[in-house]
This record gives C-alpha cells, sequence and structure tokens, in this order.
C-alpha cells in the first residue's frame, strides 16, 4: 500500500511538471491590435488565427482618420514571436502621442522562458518643415500575459532632425544578437530569461511625434519556453519501470 501510495505522488508530481509545459488541446483566441491616440482608442482589430492553415501568419493593411494614416506588416507565430513593420503619419496640427499594441494568444502555455526583443524607429520630416521629433520613451514594451517584462528606447528623451525632409533613425535590443528585420530568419535564439506564459504576448509600441511627420518602426518580441531537462525525461521514464515493478508486487500469486 505505501508502494502504491509513493507511485502515485509520483506520477502526479511528474504530471503537473508536464501540464506546466504542455496544455491539452489548442484553442486560439483572435490576434488584436489597437491604436490610441492620445490616451483614447480610436480602432481596433482583430485576426483569427487557424492552426490548421499555417505556423507563421501575415497581415497587412492600413487604415486612417483625420488624425493620423497607419499602415502595418505584421508577422504572428503562436509559437510564440510578434514582428511588426509599422507606419504612422501625424496628420494633425499639432503633436500627438500614439500607442500601438499587439497582442498574440499563444499554446502552449510553458512555466519558464528566455525572451529578446529588438526595435529600429526612424523619424521623417513628411511635411517639408524643416525638423521632426520622436519622444516618449520607453518607445517599446514587450508583455506577457499583460505584464510588462522588456523595456527598450529607454535611454532617449527624443530623437529629432533638422532640415527640409530630415530623417534620423535609433534602435535599441535586448536578448537577441542583434535588431530583427523582415528579412532575417526567426526565431533568431533568444536568451533573456523570461516568465512563464499562460495566454498571451505582447508588444507596445508609445510615442510622441511631431505635427506633420512620420515614424516607421520595425520591432520584434520572442518568447521561448525553456525546454524541460533530459533528467526528467529519465525520471519519469523510471516512475514507468517503478510502476510496472509495483503492479506486479500487488498482484497476489496465486498457489
Amino acid at each position: 500500500m505505501k508502494r502504491s501510495i509513493l507511485l502515485t505522488k509520483t506520477l502526479l508530481v511528474l504530471g503537473l511538471l508536464i501540464s506546466s509545459h504542455v496544455t491539452a488541446g489548442t484553442v486560439f483566441t483572435p490576434v488584436l491590435m489597437s491604436l490610441e491616440v492620445d490616451g483614447t482608442t480610436v480602432r481596433e482589430w482583430s485576426w483569427e488565427l487557424d492552426p490548421g492553415q499555417a505556423d507563421v501568419y501575415q497581415y497587412q493593411g492600413g487604415w486612417m482618420n483625420s488624425d493620423v494614416a497607419l499602415s502595418w506588416d505584421m508577422q504572428y507565430d503562436p509559437d510564440p514571436y510578434i514582428f511588426s513593420n509599422i507606419s504612422i503619419i501625424n496628420l494633425s496640427s499639432v503633436a500627438k502621442t500614439f500607442t500601438i499594441n499587439t497582442t498574440l494568444p499563444i499554446s502552449p502555455s510553458f512555466s519558464s522562458s528566455y525572451m529578446g526583443g529588438s526595435v529600429f524607429a526612424q523619424v521623417t520630416d513628411q511635411n517639408g518643415n524643416g525638423a521632426a521629433s520622436l519622444a516618449q520613451p520607453p518607445i517599446y514594451r514587450g508583455k506577457v500575459d499583460g505584464a510588462t517584462v522588456l523595456e527598450l528606447l529607454s535611454f532617449i528623451g527624443s530623437t529629432s532632425c533638422s532640415g527640409a525632409g530630415c530623417s534620423t533613425t535609433v534602435s535599441d535590443y535586448d536578448g537577441l544578437p542583434g535588431v530583427v528585420f523582415a528579412a532575417d530568419p526567426r526565431p533568431v535564439g533568444a536568451s533573456l530569461p523570461g516568465p512563464g506564459a499562460l495566454s498571451t504576448i505582447a508588444m507596445t509600441l508609445m510615442f510622441t511625434l511631431s505635427a506633420g511627420d512620420r515614424a516607421d518602426f520595425s520591432s520584434y518580441f520572442e518568447v521561448t519556453p525553456v525546454p524541460l531537462p533530459a533528467a526528467f525525461w529519465l525520471l519519469l521514464s523510471s516512475a514507468g519501470l517503478m510502476g510496472g515493478f509495483f503492479r506486479r508486487s500487488l498482484v497476489p500469486s496465486i498457489q
């Protein structure tokens, strides 16, 4: 009886460890993207993920109103990573603060991770008045289950240029070999220790853009599950052998 209880406890612990890395079934909710202007949400988008169709999903589009013109080229992998190319023009006559949120559902969940992110930003004097500026650090935030776990471009107060049609760039990365661009292979190998993830990863770009000017971003966020150690699978195999032994020892012999 004691050996049977020990086996049950051992298998229960192993089951909990496995379930922390793998969920039963694959259920996807939509990818979400939203645009805020000066703290007010002005537009939201959602795209369905079909796990039977592709490993990587790509969405392209654009939208505008009287204050802003936005275009995007987004790539998502539920495994998971987010990559985005964003172009935005401030069509108003005053500086505006824009926030672009992208949320990706993930499956399966996992208990620990390596993560990394990068962002490349360019600001351009779109209206030709001889100046352009981009501010509001940290411009980039990587999030897991709604909590910020990585901040980039937090070291600048603003980046600006002068001269008609001028442009300037700034970039930052952490947990990756360098800045990730559209033509680069992915995943690139995140190395920054990160948290576990239950349901989502997300990327937020928040910045203040001068009136009449344009900003372009290439941004990337990757969260990679930490694989279970080989010793775990050896323990699991041993538990299976122990189970067979205990079952045989509990069967009464026939005299």
